[in-house]
């Protein structure tokens, strides 16, 4: 099968979910499924939620779509682990509208989340082996992969639902890991490797880009009158910039991805893979991050301790920044 399935299912998915929100953006503005503003969230109106109900219905359509146009991409094989995926993710839709509407209780959601994982599991949605450094591959038993993938299923449907309006710093830095991985596999990375004046300029635009944000930091106040949060876009901007600016990052994928490709198949599907996979991992990962950063802000409210920790944070962006500059022995 070539890439044509897999771009059209994505170009359909981005066309669809454009062409849906609107309308669910209503729906659930009629049906009083709103976020309201507080302390804690970058908005200040009350937002519309149920944005997982447009994602769903593109998901669907394009999927749908594919397979009628495509009938190379109907893999019997797959199939019921496409309907696992389907059934999954209705279940986590219906769940989630519930509890944007009417508040769920966390033990039900959690009820609800190893319910469905328990139904993709079912499907052949299952984590069945993990490859392992120096060790190769390990295969898991019925009962170790049920456990691992209701816990996979789990963390992934809970990660964002951590961040209380920091999501905009975990898509920051999942863009700038696409940049990064897309312009490698897109000849880049090899330029960098061949072109010492480029990967220099890069890194000193990065490094330079990275002092300034502990200057700033490091200077940002911290009494009554402080600077109101960044807006979300400005957020989302300099997380990107920070990750897509390095080129180390670049140049790591370049020894990076080859290690998981093989010759003998298609590129470009195999690319894809392991540009959804890595870009997910980084964004549960920063997700970590945040969450962790979210609590701890709201714990520390002494002006002392506030400017303490900015201008520790500050140091550590700026000594990143000369690290990043700075060439090693």
């Amino acid at each position: 099968m070539g890439v044509a399935p897999y771009l059209s299912a994505f170009g359909l998915g981005f066309l669809g979910t454009l062409l849906v929100t609107p309308g669910v953006k209503r729906l659930a503005a009629w049906a009083g499924a709103m976020d309201r503003p507080n302390a804690r969230k970058v908005h200040k109106v009350p937002t519309p939620l149920w944005g997982g109900l447009g994602v769903f219905a593109a998901y669907v359509f394009a999927v749908a779509t594919v397979l009628a146009i495509f009938p190379e991409a109907r893999d019997a094989r797959g199939a019921g682990q496409l309907l696992g995926v389907f059934i999954g993710s209705f279940m986590i839709v219906v769940i989630g509208m519930i509890d944007d509407r009417f508040n769920m209780a966390a033990r039900v959601k959690l009820l609800g989340q190893l319910a469905t994982a328990g139904a993709m599991f079912y499907c052949g949605v299952r984590i069945d082996y993990m490859s392992l450094p120096f060790v190769g591959f390990f295969y898991l038993t019925d009962l170790q992969s049920l456990a691992l993938t209701t816990f996979w299923i789990a963390a992934i449907t809970n990660a964002v639902n951590l961040l209380d309006g920091l999501d905009v710093l975990v898509a920051g830095v999942a863009l700038g890991d696409l940049t990064a991985i897309t312009l490698s596999l897109a000849g880049l990375g090899a330029i960098l490797a061949a072109s010492a004046t480029l990967f220099t300029v890069l890194k000193w635009a990065g490094a330079a880009y990275l002092i300034w944000l502990g200057v700033t930091l490091w200077r940002a106040p911290v009494d009554d009158t402080a600077a109101a949060p960044l807006a979300p876009g400005q957020a989302m901007r300099q997380a990107w910039l920070v990750t897509a600016l390095n080129p180390k990052g670049i140049a790591f994928f370049v020894a990076f991805v080859p290690q998981f490709i093989d010759a003998t198949r298609p590129f470009l599907p195999q690319a894809a893979i392991l540009v959804a996979s890595f870009v997910s991992l980084a964004a549960l990962n920063a997700a970590c991050y945040a969450a962790l950063a979210s609590r701890l802000s709201g714990a520390v409210r002494r002006p002392g301790v506030r400017r303490a920790f900015n201008r520790g944070g500050g140091a550590m962006l700026m000594g990143a920044g000369l690290a990043v500059a700075l060439p090693r022995g």
